[in-house]
């Protein structure tokens, strides 16, 4: 809904879309939708001192080549950085069953 009023963003400093790998529609919409407003934002920043860039944080618990490495959709800005943090697992105790 805010994009749809204010496709800038204006009033956000950053958009966290947690949980990417779990793909859907509405997902990808987001997800093409921001890489439209992201280079947008930064455009109208070079202009306007008081509008910063849009930060976008796209996590997932899986690696996301699909959309990192999409040309169509990060074709204004080139694929975005990537940073990976390494898992880790610790053993489960069971108290009671």
């Amino acid at each position: 809904q805010e994009l749809r009023r204010d496709l800038a963003l204006r009033e956000y400093a950053a958009v966290v879309v947690d949980e990417a790998h779990e793909r859907s529609l509405n997902t990808d919409v987001l997800l093409g939708l921001l890489s439209r407003a992201a280079p947008l934002r930064r455009r109208l920043s070079e202009s306007d001192a008081s509008v910063a860039p849009l930060k976008v944080i796209i996590m997932s618990a899986s690696p996301l080549d699909d959309v990192v490495e999409n040309e169509r959709l990060w074709a204004r800005t080139g694929p975005p950085a990537t940073l990976a943090v390494p898992g880790r697992q610790h053993k489960v105790q069971i108290h009671f069953a």
